[in-house]
C-alpha cells in the first residue's frame, strides 16, 4: 500500500507540474503579448528523405514551400493583402551529426584570415612608402596567404573524407517565413491526420516532398534544443525509455519486497519480545528472564527493554548474563 500510495502521489504531482507549465506558458504569452520573436515566424519540419546533400535539400525545400504557399494563396487566409505571406526568409537545418561543424568553423576561420591578409595587401599598395619595403611586406603577406590556403585545402579534404564516412542527414528544419500570416497558412495547409492522408492521398499528393509527408508543427525555442541529441532516432529513444522504465520498475519491486520483509521482521520481533512501551524504572535481569519464559501472548516485552537498557549502559555492547537458575546468555 505504501508503494501504491507513493506511485499515486508521484502521478498527481506530475499532472500538476504539467498544468503549471501550461499556465506559465499562457502567462508568458499574456505578459509578452506585444513582443514578437523569431518563433512567431518559424515552423519546425521533420520527416525528410535521407542521404541527400543538405545544401541541395535546403534549396529544394525552399522552392517547394514557396510553391505550396503560392498555390494556396487564395486559401487559408487570416490577414488579406499580405505580400510576404508566400515567401520564405530563411531555413536552418538540424543535422544528425554535428561533428561536421568542426570543419565549418575552420573553413570560416581560414576564409576570414585570407580576406584580412588580402585587405592588408591592398592597403599597402595604396600606401606611399619605400618600394622595396612595400614589396617585402607584400611578399610576406602572400606567404601567409599561401600557408593559410594550404590549411584551408587540408580542411576541405578532411571535410570530404568525413562526409564519405558519416551517415549525416537532415533531421529537422526550422523555416522562418517573412510574415506571421505565412506561418499560419503553412501550418493549416499541412494540418492533415494520417487517416485523412490515406483517404485523400490523390487530392493532397502535391503537398508531398520527395515522396515524404512533411511533419510541420510549432517550433521549439532554440535555447531549449539539445542540438547534439537530434541524431538520436525514435527507435533509440524508445529503447532508452524502455530500459529506464524496466530498471525503475525493478527498483520499485525491490523496494516493495524490502518494505514487506522489514515489516514482517518487525512483526516477528514484536511477537518474540513483546511490543509494549518500556517502564520508567530499570528492568532487572530476573524480571526480563521471567517475562521471556512466559508464552508469547502473555509477554510484556521486558526482555526488549532490558536489552536496550544494557546497550545504553554497557560501552562494550554484549556481555555474559547468568540468571538465578544458572542459565547463561
Amino acid at each position: 500500500m505504501l508503494v501504491v500510495l507513493d506511485i499515486l502521489a508521484i502521478f498527481i504531482f506530475w499532472i500538476f507540474i504539467q498544468r503549471h507549465g501550461k499556465f506559465e506558458y499562457l502567462e508568458e504569452k499574456e505578459v509578452d503579448g506585444d513582443t514578437l520573436s523569431g518563433i512567431d515566424f518559424t515552423v519546425m519540419i521533420k520527416n525528410f528523405p535521407r542521404n541527400q546533400d543538405p545544401r541541395i535539400l535546403k534549396s529544394k525545400l525552399w522552392q517547394h514551400l514557396e510553391n505550396i504557399l503560392k498555390e494556396n494563396e487564395e486559401n487559408y487566409i487570416k490577414v488579406e493583402g499580405d505580400e510576404n505571406a508566400t515567401q520564405v526568409a530563411d531555413i536552418n537545418l538540424g543535422m544528425s551529426d554535428y561533428g561536421v561543424m568542426h570543419f565549418y568553423m575552420k573553413r570560416r576561420s581560414f576564409t576570414r584570415q585570407i580576406s584580412i591578409l588580402e585587405i592588408k595587401i591592398n592597403i599597402l599598395k595604396d600606401t606611399d612608402m619605400d618600394e622595396d619595403l612595400r614589396e617585402k611586406q607584400i611578399s610576406q603577406l602572400n606567404q601567409k596567404i599561401e600557408k593559410t590556403q594550404k590549411k584551408h585545402d587540408k580542411n576541405e579534404e578532411a571535410y570530404h573524407n568525413f562526409m564519405e564516412r558519416s551517415n549525416e542527414h537532415v533531421v529537422k528544419a526550422f523555416v522562418t517565413l517573412k510574415s506571421m500570416e505565412g506561418k499560419l497558412r503553412l501550418l493549416q495547409i499541412f494540418n492533415h491526420s494520417r487517416f485523412t492522408r490515406i483517404c485523400r492521398k490523390k487530392s493532397i499528393e502535391h503537398l508531398y516532398f520527395e515522396d515524404k509527408w512533411l511533419d510541420i508543427r510549432q517550433p521549439v525555442a532554440p535555447s531549449l534544443i539539445l542540438w547534439e541529441n537530434l541524431g538520436v532516432s525514435r527507435k533509440k529513444r524508445c529503447f532508452r525509455i524502455s530500459i529506464i522504465a524496466i530498471i525503475s520498475f525493478l527498483l520499485m519491486i525491490v523496494t516493495f519486497v524490502v518494505i514487506v520483509l522489514s515489516r514482517d521482521y518487525q512483526a516477528s520481533l514484536s511477537d518474540e519480545y513483546g511490543s509494549t512501551s518500556c517502564p520508567d524504572e530499570s528492568v532487572s535481569i530476573q524480571d526480563a528472564f521471567n517475562d521471556q519464559q512466559k508464552p508469547k501472548a502473555s509477554r510484556t516485552g521486558l526482555m526488549h527493554c532490558f536489552c536496550l537498557q544494557e546497550f545504553r549502559d554497557d560501552s562494550y555492547g554484549v556481555r555474559d548474563i547468568t540468571f538465578s537458575n544458572g542459565e547463561k546468555y
